[in-house]
């Protein structure tokens, strides 16, 4: 009897190998969607002067207090969804959560608001841009990226005009700078 067990046991494990040989591989997604990696991550490669300043850059303008907006209201906007979406970097997306333990590292319009989750192309935009942009890296943003934000939801806003906006949030590195 334990011999036929064991025979059965065998012809039923080998059964079932050859009918999961038979199915079609599953595709497993190796191309996971970028992650937010988070202001202290980008200003270790942006900052000081012999990066052009652009983490300085960057802290004066009035993006990168945009979270700080919401608390200073002292009206609950800084749990408003709504409020979230435009005044933290990647709410809901992988970036920004309510509440959470690391919530502080994507308060404020942060690099990757602007430029895209920078997991993938981290490694690659001082190196390679063309790579980079192939990745998510979006070295200016368009108009049209800036007004999901800048636009008639917003209850501040009184009109948005791209290039003149633009120049005030400019902070960008130019090898120019860096040589004279």
């Amino acid at each position: 009897m334990r011999k036929y067990l064991i025979s059965l046991f065998t012809l039923m494990l080998t059964a079932g190998y050859i009918v999961a040989q038979d199915k079609p591989a599953e595709k497993k997604d190796s191309a996971a969607a970028p992650a937010y990696i988070g202001i202290k991550k980008c200003s270790i490669c942006h900052k000081g002067e012999a990066k052009g300043n652009v983490h300085e850059k960057w802290l004066a303008t009035e993006h990168a207090n945009a979270y700080k907006v919401l608390v200073d209201k002292k009206d609950g906007s800084e749990k408003k969804a709504e409020c979230l979406e435009c005044h933290t970097t990647g709410f809901n997306k992988g970036g920004y959560v309510l509440d959470a333990a690391n919530a502080a590292e994507f308060e404020g319009i942060q690099c990757e608001a602007c430029h895209g989750p920078g997991s993938d192309f981290r490694p690659l935009h001082n190196k390679d841009i063309e790579a980079a942009k192939k990745v998510g890296f979006i070295p200016k943003p368009t108009e049209e990226k800036c007004v999901e934000c800048h636009n008639k939801k917003s209850p501040t806003f009184k009109g948005f005009k791209y290039e003149e906006f633009h120049k005030k949030i400019d902070h960008r590195y130019r090898q120019a700078e860096k040589k004279g």
